[in-house]
């Protein structure tokens, strides 16, 4: 029975197999890979089946790991291109000034300034910075996900507290702009 998307996150994808002993690499998807070092389970594909690894190396954005249950090249080789899931209770805690990019979404967004804004509906990943998106007005308003932006993550009452720069909104919800 496949276990619930929503009670896992991804943590990256099997790039290739690695050696003759049933190695495989993990391209990581993830903001600090040194944190993973200490994998004794990963959950594989659309299904989320658990694998208890044997082995787990972490080298700046990849991850080499070896199963309990495989040990031949050809055994492994299955493996190569499925996402690979942690659940989410595995995630280190943060502080309340710091969120993780799925916890966000949902959240009501309240500014110092401007009160409360509305639901954060989406979170863009962007290269430079992650970016959040409100609708107000019926328009989309866009903001960085920034911890100089964020005042407390109040995850008891899934609020954002925010204190966004003067005019931000405006530049969306202005009918002359």
């Amino acid at each position: 029975m496949p276990h619930q998307l929503n009670k896992y996150y991804k943590l990256g994808y099997v790039s290739r197999t690695h050696g003759i002993k049933g190695h495989i690499t993990v391209k990581l998807d993830v903001d600090d890979a040194s944190r993973y070092g200490s994998l004794k389970e990963v959950f594989l594909g659309e299904e989320q089946i658990p694998y208890k690894l044997k082995e787990a190396v972490i080298r700046q954005d990849t991850a080499s790991l070896l199963f309990e249950k495989f040990s031949t090249l050809e055994q492994v080789q299955q493996f190569v291109g499925q996402q690979v899931y942690l659940p989410l209770s595995s995630l280190p805690k943060l502080d309340d000034r710091s969120l993780y990019l799925h916890e966000a979404i949902g959240m009501q967004v309240i500014d110092k300034t401007l009160g409360e804004l509305g639901e954060i509906s989406n979170v863009y990943d962007a290269p430079i910075q992650p970016v959040a998106a409100v609708m107000i007005s019926g328009k989309e308003v866009l903001f960085p996900l920034l911890r100089s932006f964020i005042i407390q993550v109040d995850r008891s009452s899934n609020q954002l507290h925010v204190d966004l720069p003067d005019g931000l909104i405006d530049v969306y919800t202005d009918p002359k702009g």
